[in-house]
């Protein structure tokens, strides 16, 4: 089984603080895998690393045997609702469109044919294309939720990044986002951030805990207790 992810002895400072002190591990290819651990303690800053948006000062990160400076287009990363500005007057169908802008952009650039059949169809598998011409901001938070992966899947990535996904769900909601996730998992190797240990636990294939240090690495632990008491 090929090697989704490699993270190899990562240290990443902030000035003269460390926020990830020699961490290493690896996602297999197919792989569900929960990033848990406390809050500060490094998890967001994992995926920042990965996604080289902040410096690493030790260590390397592969994503499917590329160095991760190379492998952007490999990825697709869904953020925080937070970081995502839902009042902005813009609607499903733009917001999705925005995963296939090219990373320079010119003046009056103009989507192509493909560009709106890729969009359609993700649209359709994840059976929110009759919200195509509704307002993000109308939307409940669910419905933003799938808005933003749709937004990542829609450039076929091999490896889909989460960052806290179902934060400030109601419990149908992110059922309905942690089932959706099952189902793309199985094209597409997965890395999550989350809070709501105990519910992922039951979705995740195996999970990274994580407090700026690996301090547990496994499948066999099936519920968030029971990890607590080997660390």
């Amino acid at each position: 089984m090929k090697t989704a992810l490699e993270v190899d002895h990562l240290t990443v400072m902030y000035d003269h603080l460390i926020a990830l002190n020699n961490v290493s591990f690896s996602v297999a290819e197919g792989d569900f895998v929960a990033i848990v651990g406390p809050n500060g303690g490094g998890k967001s800053t994992l995926i920042k690393a990965i996604l080289n948006l902040v410096p690493v000062a030790a260590g390397n990160i592969r994503i499917f045997g590329e160095d991760y400076h190379k492998a952007k287009g490999f990825v697709g990363y869904v953020p925080q609702q937070s970081a995502f500005d839902s009042q902005f007057p813009i609607t499903v169908k733009d917001v999705v469109k925005m995963g296939r802008l090219p990373s320079s952009l010119g003046f009056f650039h103009r989507f192509t044919n493909e560009d709106e059949e890729k969009v359609n169809a993700i649209l359709k598998e994840l059976k929110i294309e009759a919200l195509a011409d509704r307002p993000i901001g109308e939307l409940s938070g669910g419905q933003k939720q799938k808005v933003l992966l749709a937004r990542a899947l829609v450039t076929d990535p091999k490896l889909l990044i989460l960052d806290e996904p179902t934060a400030n769900l109601d419990p149908p909601s992110r059922k309905q986002i942690y089932e959706l996730l099952q189902e793309i998992n199985k094209k597409i190797t997965i890395l999550m951030i989350s809070h709501d240990d105990e519910h992922l636990l039951h979705y995740a294939s195996s999970i990274v805990y994580i407090n700026k240090k690996v301090i547990y690495q496994g499948s066999e632990m099936k519920s968030f207790d029971m990890i607590m008491t080997t660390v």
